[in-house]
């Protein structure tokens, strides 16, 4: 500090101290009383600048930053904060120069390199970001940080190899690390080596046998595997340690709901919704296990001869005698039986349903194919190459598409079997598939969605019961509802060229514009899909397609506007992985 008539350094260690302990306003009033006495001095400024940040004043601070910068364009610090100032107000190739002048500064300092690879992931600049990150680990081989980073950026970009060497590689440094085991844990668990990732959590309980999070992850595995005995276990002991853990009290519920036991499941769900009453995981299980529905829709999809009729085409036009398939989620080794017949050389099967599986085992069998199908009860994504699968696959089945196309997985089931299981020309049976949407007026179903007041009482108790934000299935042409708007794309997906995941919490948001052509009521979005098999055959789950047992998805919209003839309607697609929902901007 400079010298002055009041103890400059002595305030300024009290702002620090008030800093570190959040206390943000009293941190920024002392380095102003410093400013007012040193105007000068670039590094109160950039200090002030971080507070500033720190509280969300980023237009001042960038302000006092470039300031600090005017009067010493050497300081990395303020390049650093000024970088994260833009990145905060969202203009990146700013904060991408700022940052990069810091380190240019300051070459030796691996933290403001992070900074810079975090701000270069953040528009997708992977290599560079890479680079960065490998240059950090060589700078400074204990930077914990940047290994997770890098792990995190290969795993992202399905090099999973690599990234499970760069936290193999971590953990050599720091063998105890919580984060780097879970991450490796789950890592080994997601790619199917079901024994180093048990191996990986049971290590992570040895380092830390009083933090919950090893437990609940070895819990969750275990149910991921079907052990659902050890699963609870498991968890229970994690819940021991951490009872108000939003996950794993879902994972409790989840356990005891596959045993049986929906009571002690409800307690958990509830249990879980008392934590986070918004959370979309708990809602969605609680209401499931609420509702108690009966999936009939198996003996619907049976009796649908179209569907069947189209896969069978399809089937017989890809298979040779040399072909070797998967079928994903066989359910009744239908389509596999399709292939067999057809002359497939070999055809793996698998259905995660224990019951289902061995219900398939015993078709497949009484049809006499059980010498050409290979059936397992399993996900898909526990299969391995040289195990179950003994060589890669030329040609995917699949039929794992609820009402709304995604609800049962296909996108993730698609992508690891092609990334994992198959050869590099690999055929895919659907190709693909197109969804299609109409608003429409539907008395009827918006009555209760959500349920309000019936018969002049107010029944909104009896909303828990209902999988609220969440599309249903119904058969339009049987509904009494009244068009609005024409029908219209919302999105088509090219299986052979999927788009990158997206998590339920983030999903990828797209606006469509509706033309309103009737005068009513906007209650929901109605909407379907054409299911692409091969380049020619096409089948669509539309009101008069071909897959009558389909039937369509019906989003109900919880606020109901008026709506006229010649109206623009902009509505709001969030389509994750497994699921898809609608909001009206208006």
């Amino acid at each position: 500090m400079e010298p002055n008539s009041f103890d400059a350094e002595a305030v300024f260690q009290r702002a620090m101290t008030a800093y570190q302990a959040g206390q943000l306003v009293e941190a920024e009033q002392l380095l102003r009383i410093i400013l007012v006495e040193i105007p000068t001095h670039d590094g109160i400024m950039t200090t002030l600048g971080g507070v500033l940040l720190a509280s969300g004043q980023i237009a001042t601070s960038i302000e006092l930053l470039q300031e600090a910068i005017q009067l010493n364009a050497a300081n990395p610090d303020a390049y650093l904060n000024l970088g994260i100032a833009f990145q905060q107000s969202g203009n990146t190739p700013q904060a991408i120069a700022a940052i990069q002048q810091a380190s240019q500064l300051a070459p030796q300092r691996p933290d403001i390199a992070y900074n810079l690879a975090n701000v270069l992931l953040e528009t997708q600049q992977f290599t560079e970001a890479i680079q960065v990150l490998h240059a950090i680990i060589e700078q400074q081989p204990d930077f914990l940080q940047a290994y997770d980073t890098l792990g995190a950026v290969y795993h992202y970009l399905q090099k999973t190899d690599i990234a499970q060497q760069t936290y193999e590689q971590a953990l050599l440094i720091e063998p105890n690390d919580l984060k780097l085991l879970t991450t490796l844990g789950n890592l080994l668990a997601d790619t199917g080596q079901t024994a180093a990732a048990t191996t990986m959590f049971q290590r992570t309980i040895e380092a830390h046998p009083d933090h919950f999070l090893g437990y609940a992850l070895m819990g969750k595995f275990y149910l991921d595997l079907g052990k659902n005995n050890e699963g609870l276990a498991t968890l229970e002991k994690a819940y021991s340690l951490h009872p108000g853990d939003l996950n794993v009290n879902i994972l409790l519920g989840n356990a005891n709901n596959e045993l049986g036991r929906t009571d002690q499941a409800e307690q958990f769900y509830r249990q879980a919704l008392d934590i986070s009453p918004d959370d979309p995981g708990a809602l969605s299980n609680f209401r499931r296990l609420m509702s108690s529905k009966i999936p009939y829709w198996h003996f619907e999809m049976l009796a649908d001869s179209e569907r069947n009729n189209a896969y069978q085409a399809a089937i017989e036009k890809a298979v040779t005698p040399a072909t070797r398939v998967l079928d994903i989620g066989t359910g009744s080794g239908l389509l596999s039986m399709m292939a067999a017949r057809a002359g497939a050389e070999r055809i793996v099967a698998c259905e995660m349903n224990e019951r289902l599986a061995a219900t398939a085992d015993e078709i497949i069998a009484l049809n006499g194919y059980d010498q050409q199908i290979d059936l397992f009860s399993k996900k898909s994504t526990q299969l391995k190459v040289g195990k179950e699968v003994k060589e890669k696959v030329d040609l995917i089945i699949s039929e794992i598409l609820d009402v709304g196309a995604f609800g049962e997985g296909v996108l993730p089931s698609i992508r690891h079997a092609v990334q994992n299981l198959a050869k590099p020309e690999v055929k895919l049976i659907p190709a693909g598939l197109q969804l299609f949407g109409q608003l429409i007026e539907i008395p009827f179903r918006s009555r209760i969605a959500p349920v309000k007041e019936i018969a002049g009482f107010d029944l909104s108790p009896f909303e828990q019961f209902r999988i609220s934000d969440e599309y249903f299935r119904i058969i339009l042409k049987a509904e009494n509802y009244q068009v609005l708007s024409p029908v219209i794309p919302l999105m088509k997906v090219d299986f052979y060229k999927l788009p990158p995941a997206y998590p339920d919490d983030r999903p990828m948001e797209t606006f469509h514009e509706f033309s309103i052509e009737h005068n009513g009521s906007l209650q929901a979005l109605v909407f379907w899909f054409d299911l692409q098999l091969d380049d020619d055959i096409i089948v669509s789950s539309r009101p008069e397609g071909e897959l009558e047992h389909w039937g369509q998805a019906l989003f109900c919209f919880p606020q109901h506007p008026e709506v006229k003839k010649g109206d623009k309607v902009r509505v709001k697609m969030l389509q994750s992985d497994m699921m898809i929902r609608f909001r009206l901007m208006v």
